[in-house]
């Protein structure tokens, strides 16, 4: 395609090029520049699982071709929800929004990441095919010391089935309960019930057939498309966060250098306004010296 082709020539042509957020969504080429890199650690997690061959290969499998894309932008009461990656299929022109959704998780608790993951599968009636939402968390840290990471839970959220009580709230139809001035719906109301359980300790998770494209063959739909070792997760986390030490570094090594710089410039100035005020007084001396002396 187009623009993987001219996203491997700017990787490789445009400095700075791997550091922004490269979207294409709907004919619209969206860069962003992240704020933290962690949030970012999808596309490289999908990249190191196709490099050890757990992972769809891009271009055509399985009749569909499948690629990393822009965000699903899901209108909600209060503006709208992107998550941090998405997988679209190509050629499925009838649906806009992404099969698999990915959201990265480090101040929201369980529960906010659980919700955004119902929001995107109940407000898209389902469209959304699965959301995996990442939470990671950190040890407490002395002041100056590096955060050591604690643990990584994976969510694995998918639509199990529709409920049909109450009708108005039927997950398959989201009523709009909101309305701007011109009588378009701007939220929408679905039942979303969690479940509470325990954590299962997983060596890899697997994501089917069936959750990245829309409707597989009956016999591939509970193959698996991806498998994602835990140990691969932490190792693409840890990459993520010591180069944003690193960029945390080199950003305080350059402040200091400035605020050295600055000091520089200050007994620079202070030097030379001495220097004036030497040279001032000595002019003045030798004018009254040869005053008194005529």
């Amino acid at each position: 395609m187009l623009f993987e082709e001219f996203d491997s020539w700017a990787a490789e042509n445009l400095p700075g090029w791997e550091s922004l957020r490269i979207d294409l969504h709907n004919d619209v080429l969206i860069v962003g520049y992240p704020l933290s890199f962690g949030h970012e650690i999808i596309v490289d997690l999908l990249d190191k699982l196709r490099a050890e061959g757990r992972s769809f290969r891009r271009g055509v499998h399985g009749g569909k071709e499948i690629i990393i894309g822009g965000s699903a932008g899901v209108r909600l009461s209060r503006g709208r929800k992107e998550p941090d990656c998405s997988l679209y299929v190509i050629g499925d022109e009838k649906f806009k929004e992404p099969t698999i959704a990915f959201e990265v998780g480090y101040s929201e608790n369980e529960n906010t990441l659980t919700f955004d993951a119902a929001k995107l599968i109940c407000l898209t009636s389902g469209r959304i095919k699965l959301v995996v939402a990442i939470k990671i968390s950190h040890n407490s840290r002395q002041s100056g010391e590096p955060r050591e990471l604690e643990s990584v839970t994976w969510g694995h959220w998918e639509l199990d089935e529709v409920d049909d009580p109450p009708e108005r709230y039927r997950l398959d139809n989201p009523q709009p309960v909101e309305y701007d001035e011109r009588g378009i719906p701007t939220a929408y109301a679905a039942v979303v019930e969690g479940r509470k359980g325990k954590h299962r300790q997983l060596v890899a998770r697997k994501i089917l057939n069936r959750h990245l494209y829309r409707k597989p063959p009956a016999e591939e739909a509970e193959l698996v498309a991806m498998s994602v070792p835990y140990r691969t997760v932490r190792e693409v986390i840890a990459s993520h966060e010591q180069h944003q030490r690193d960029l945390d570094n080199e950003t305080k090594a350059l402040k200091r250098k400035r605020t050295m710089d600055d000091d520089d410039e200050d007994e620079e100035e202070r030097y030379f306004r001495e220097l004036k005020e030497a040279i001032r007084s000595k002019i003045t001396a030798k004018a009254a010296l040869e005053d008194g002396q005529a």
